[in-house]
């Protein structure tokens, strides 16, 4: 499933109150529109946000810096911003195009900011979020270890009571989809 986890929205169930939230709006894979167009039909608010949108409705800031300002419960929220450099293709010409472009934005592409940048949002929607509120987290696979753009929030995720509801073995999926089960203070 991989490039097309964001559909996984579809069993989901939504309250007064809730919203979407898509991090890393779509360059072509089509996340953006299918989710438009899914919130759009339940009437649930929907929010995209890049640093450089290409889609009209695309809100232009960081993740970090909407989620500070955003006052809804968010329900779901698909995570595939700041892109992540997979083994073996470091040096290739077009990544290093993509690193020049995201420090045109003032961000230095690299791995370790990736997995930061995720980690931090991933914190602050669970701040925001309740029980039964997803996160996906795009490009994040298990290869002995969770790596990939959710490689570090995964992990504190699961310490924080959220749990994994896809399979995350050897097959790699490409997509990690963790459901809130309950929060530290609930315990």
């Amino acid at each position: 499933m991989g490039a097309r986890a964001y559909t996984l929205i579809e069993d989901m169930e939504f309250r007064d109150g809730d919203c979407v939230v898509e991090i890393g709006a779509e360059r072509g894979e089509g996340s953006t529109k299918y989710l438009q167009k899914f919130c759009k039909s339940k009437e649930i608010p929907f929010f995209s946000i890049d640093i450089k949108p290409t889609r009209l409705g695309t809100l232009r800031m960081s993740g970090e810096v909407f989620l500070e300002h955003l006052a809804s419960n968010v329900r779901f929220a698909y995570l595939d911003n700041y892109d992540y450099i997979f083994p073996g293709v470091e040096n290739a010409p077009w990544i290093k195009a993509q690193q020049r472009q995201y420090k045109r934005y003032g961000y230095n592409m690299n791995n370790d900011n990736s997995k930061q940048a995720h980690l931090d949002q991933a914190l602050q929607i669970y701040d925001m979020s309740d029980k039964g509120s997803r996160i996906l987290f795009d490009d994040t696979y298990f290869d002995g270890e969770m790596t990939g753009k959710g490689g570090w929030a995964v992990p504190i995720l699961l310490g924080l009571g959220y749990d994994i509801l896809n399979d995350i073995s050897e097959d790699i999926q490409g997509y990690v989809l963790m459901e809130k089960q309950w929060k530290q203070s609930d315990s």
